[in-house]
This record gives structure tokens, sequence and C-alpha cells, in this order.
């Protein structure tokens, strides 16, 4: 699950006093001084079928998710209808975790399934506010071809919001994910803001405070607060 720092604020109990009257929730933190935020974003998997609390501070709902098939194709498409009426902007998240290879082949322009597939979202998006392009596994040398893809895809889907998950970075990779490059041209990231520790790794949080402390600080050094 995606958990942008302003949910992570959120269950911390970081809210203005007003906000945590209107969602019940705990009082703050002596310690910690109340910060208001314009959007708190929940992730939902589609399908489960649960209700939405609607005292919890929530402005964007992303629904999880849509996927790629062999072929390249968007498949998998959530109905976003059911949520229609919920007071929120509400977001196809599409998500390729894994496999290198087709993600290279969606995002080269040499290739068909570029074009196709750009087409297939602009189709899909038309009934969300947003789109979220949550592809984990891009080769670092499609570095430039990832920028390029995300950047066609907002002018399709303009004025809709577009928005891509990133891993967490508390320093500069040499790898497809550069923040600047990235966030120059979507509307939000999202930080997956864990894995300090996963299963094939030594033990430890998978996400500890001061992990997350610096991941928040680099990415408001490399992306800004606006987005």
């Amino acid at each position: 699950m995606k958990v942008p720092i302003a949910v992570v604020l959120a269950i911390l109990g970081c809210f203005s006093p007003e906000i945590q009257a209107q969602g019940g929730l705990a009082e703050p933190r002596a310690d910690v001084a109340p910060v208001l935020f314009d959007e708190t974003w929940a992730y939902l998997l589609a399908g489960d079928g649960k209700p939405i609390d609607l005292r919890q501070p929530i402005s964007d709902l992303a629904l999880f998710s849509a996927s790629l098939n062999s072929k390249g194709e968007l498949a998998g498409i959530p109905a976003s209808s059911p949520y229609a009426a919920l007071p929120v902007r509400r977001h196809l998240v599409i998500a390729e975790l894994s496999n290198s290879a087709l993600i290279h082949f969606v995002l080269s322009p040499e290739y068909p399934m570029r074009e196709r597939l750009l087409a297939q979202i602009a189709e899909a998006a038309r009934g969300y506010d947003g789109v979220q392009i949550d592809f984990e596994a891009v080769p670092g040398y499609d570095a430039a071809n990832f920028v390029s893809f995300l950047s066609c895809l907002r002018s399709l889907i303009q004025p809709r919001i577009l928005s891509a998950a990133l891993p967490a970075r508390w320093k500069r990779v040499d790898d497809a994910y550069d923040y600047a490059s990235i966030s120059a041209v979507v509307d939000r990231v999202v930080v997956m803001a864990y894995d300090e520790h996963w299963s094939g790794s030594g033990p430890g949080s998978i996400a500890s405070m001061d992990w997350c402390r610096r991941v928040a600080q680099y990415s408001l050094g490399t992306i800004g607060a606006s987005k």
C-alpha cells in the first residue's frame, strides 16, 4: 500500500484541533506542532466492498489497481462509479510491480505498445479525477522513456491529476526514479516510504521514524512541498 506522508502524519495525530474534532482523531501530542494538510490520500483495494469512513479527512481516494496484461494492454480497471457520490477525488492506480521487460516495451517509443497503452489510459481516465502510475520495475536505461511517458500521459488526461508512486529515497540513486525529473512532469508524487528493511535484508523496521524523517526531508528538497 502506498502511504503519502500526509497519511502517516494523520495517523500520528498531527492534524489541527479543528480536523481532530471533525474526524474523531486522538488529541494531538503536546510535543508535535499541529499541521493542517490540504490533501490526505487513502488507498482502497478494488472490490473489497468496505465502506469509506468519511469522518476521516480523506480528500483523495486511489483505487488499487488496474494492471498490464502480457500484451502491454490496460487490464482489470476498477469501477469508480460506486464512489461517485463521495466528496473525494477518485484516482485510477495502474500498477506493474515486477516485470521489467514488459515495462520496457510499453515505455519505449520504438514499439507500438506505448501509444496504444497511453490511449487506453486516457480513455479509462474519463471515469476518474486522476491517474496514478505505479511502475516499480522500470529499468535504469528507461529513465528518459519513463519521464517522457509520464509527460505524454499528463497532456492526454488534463485537467485530471497525474501522480506517480516512487520508491523511498534519502539520497540520489542512479536509477529510473529521479525525483526531480519525474516531479517536473507530474502533478503529485507519492513516496512509498517503506522498505528500509525487507524479506531479503537484515532484520529491522520496515519504516522506522528516523527513516521516514530522512525520506521526507529528501523528498521536500528534491520534489518540493507543492507536489
